[in-house]
């Protein structure tokens, strides 16, 4: 047939001619779903449900992939059964006809503080914790403690730079330890040194009880006084890392009381050099006797008398720390002379470690000296005169 009639055929079938029986075009694989036909119309969706209040949630199914490759006769049946596993946050089921019950009221109904709170953000929980508003620059600016108060439930770490609710420093802990202790005590006023001393005799007539082990008796009971003539002078306790006495070959196989005896008579010395980087380094020297027989002997370093050879042993990297009496801390050296004991105080400790763990494989020992003698002398007319007036200065 021609275009022409054709186009004739179409016209009569639209109009409800004889000749309506028109053949469809083949259906492609491409476009099976299009027809070409007269009689093709336009579909109208309608969907009066209403729009859905939560965001879509993705259907889960457990579906084996196999099924889509391996053939069997149950194939179809499998499909019709696939398991309906359903994800565990799927929301709540809404039912269409009743979708006035999920509908957010205009006025809400108010929270309770507890939940209120857990809404607010950090900088306004802060602000309310300080008493302010949320438009409180301060508060904002100031970090939240409330995450670290696991951290915090410790009296031994510092608060650092979170200023609230913290925890305690241990020297802060001790002082209000030491506060509270005195909280009950009657104010005193500020005794002199003598009323101090004469009240500490008053003390000592009374009997003398063992603070925990009450069966004890007092055998001998000698009078605890300053010891005027030390106390001009400085004195410090030092803590070794390791003993003094290991790694010198003068002292192995010496038995004990020969080693206390030399560690007696040992000197530790401040020294500084200046390193490669032009940087001062200060540690202290021990220098222990060179001969230790002699040195076992009475009044091995007499007064004004001759020199004595002693060894360079090595070399310590010290750290200074100074103990607080009022704050519990502090220790005395006692003295114990036939009728009394005295004592000088030990606030300054010098926690000594060895330098060659500090050197970083340097070699540490390049500036020992090639020889180290030691003499003792009285002292000159400076220093005696800086010695009294020290002492006068103690006394008064």
């Amino acid at each position: 047939k021609s275009s022409k009639d054709k186009a004739k055929e179409r016209k009569s079938a639209s109009k409800g001619g004889k000749s309506a029986s028109v053949t469809a075009a083949p259906v492609t694989e491409e476009n099976r779903l299009k027809r070409e036909t007269a009689f093709l119309c336009h579909m109208q969706f309608k969907n009066d449900l209403p729009a859905v209040p939560l965001d879509w949630k993705m259907l889960q199914t457990r579906v084996d992939r196999r099924t889509f490759t391996d053939y069997s006769h149950l194939s179809l049946y499998d499909g019709l059964r696939k398991r309906g596993d359903f994800s565990d946050d799927l929301g709540i089921p809404l039912d269409p006809a009743l979708m006035r019950a999920y509908r957010v009221p205009a006025q809400r109904a108010t929270l309770d503080p507890e939940d209120h709170d857990i809404l607010l953000d950090a900088s306004e929980r802060e602000s309310k914790r300080a008493g302010g508003t949320a438009t409180d620059t301060r508060a904002a600016s100031r970090p939240d403690a409330s995450d670290a108060l696991w951290l915090m439930n410790t009296q031994y770490i510092s608060g650092g730079t979170i200023k609230a609710r913290t925890g305690l420093s241990e020297k802060e802990m001790k002082r209000r330890k030491v506060e509270a202790s005195r909280a009950g005590e009657a104010p005193e006023r500020e005794l002199s040194q003598v009323e101090q001393i004469e009240r500490s005799f008053e003390m000592a007539k009374k009997p003398l009880v063992h603070p925990t082990k009450k069966g004890l008796t007092v055998v001998e009971v000698l009078p605890v006084l300053p010891d005027f003539e030390r106390m001009p002078l400085d004195y410090v306790r030092m803590l070794f890392d390791e003993k003094q006495e290991l790694d010198v070959p003068s002292l192995q196989g010496k038995p004990r009381d020969v080693v206390d005896k030399v560690l007696d008579l040992g000197l530790v010395k401040p020294f500084s050099i200046v390193n490669d980087d032009n940087q001062t380094e200060r540690f202290l020297s021990l220098m222990l006797p060179h001969d230790v027989d002699a040195a076992t002997k009475e009044d091995y370093l007499p007064l004004d008398g001759d020199e004595k050879p002693y060894d360079y042993v090595r070399e310590y990297v010290y750290k200074i720390q100074q103990d607080d009496p009022a704050m519990g801390g502090g220790n005395m050296c006692f003295f114990f002379k036939k009728e009394r004991v005295t004592y000088v105080d030990l606030h300054t400790k010098l926690t000594l470690s060895k330098k060659t763990k500090h050197s970083k494989g340097k070699n540490s020992m390049e500036h020992v000296p090639v020889s180290v003698r030691l003499k003792r002398r009285r002292l000159n007319d400076e220093e005696q005169a800086a010695f009294d007036a020290k002492k006068a200065s103690v006394m008064a």
